[in-house]
């Protein structure tokens, strides 16, 4: 049932594809609160990219808390639907940019019925997605994919149907990167991975040092 979703998921993100360029070019001078108040009265035009970063900088980012994603990708794997929103709601409330949250609002949804709120976390997410994909091809450091948690990584890979390997922490530049040496589940061809860790790397070595 899962597998039949994300298939479902790359054809819609396909039919996405390009559509970043409507977004508002006053997105890039958002604030995150401005930006929420936005999506949330259905403004999907918006920069996604830069709703995402504009969360980075307020006191709520936090990109290694992972108790409540956790227990949302348990929710979807036992196909718990009201513990997928009671979850995901939790997440939301605190930011409106994380990827599982929205997937697992989309999924309960679809099966409630509810087609008005499926067809928003749909939309949601493929925007979300899609600004991170367009981000680079993650085929080296330079066009690294840019993400600002981990769980990005784990979603991208998942979508796009990689598994994964091994995972390396790499310093190049000044800047972060993860590289996933990965392999696709569809032909088995293997491949490299670079996302761009540079935001959430930065978080935690200055929240470290704080300490």
């Amino acid at each position: 049932m899962i597998y039949r979703k994300i298939i479902f998921i790359l054809f819609t993100l396909i039919a996405l594809m390009g559509t970043t360029s409507l977004a508002h070019s006053s997105s890039l001078n958002d604030n995150y609160s401005t930006l929420l108040s936005k999506v949330k009265n259905g403004d999907t035009n918006i920069d996604f990219k830069a709703f995402r970063i504009a969360y980075t900088q307020t006191p709520l980012y936090n990109p290694y808390k992972v108790d409540d994603s956790t227990q949302v990708i348990r929710a979807i794997n036992e196909k718990n639907y009201s513990q997928m929103l009671k979850y995901a709601t939790i997440i939301l409330e605190k930011n409106f940019t994380d990827l599982d949250a929205h997937y697992a609002s989309m999924i309960a949804y679809e099966q409630l019925g509810d087609q008005k709120r499926f067809n928003f976390h749909r939309t949601v997410f493929f925007k979300l997605l899609d600004s991170i994909i367009k981000s680079g091809d993650g085929k080296t450091p330079k066009s690294a994919l840019q993400v600002i948690t981990t769980r990005e990584e784990y979603m991208v890979m998942m979508i796009l149907h990689l598994r994964q390997k091994s995972q390396t922490l790499k310093q190049i530049d000044d800047k972060s990167y993860d590289v996933f040496e990965v392999f696709d589940v569809k032909n088995n061809q293997p491949s490299s991975v670079y996302f761009d860790i540079s935001i959430p790397y930065s978080w935690l070595n200055k929240n470290l040092q704080n300490k």
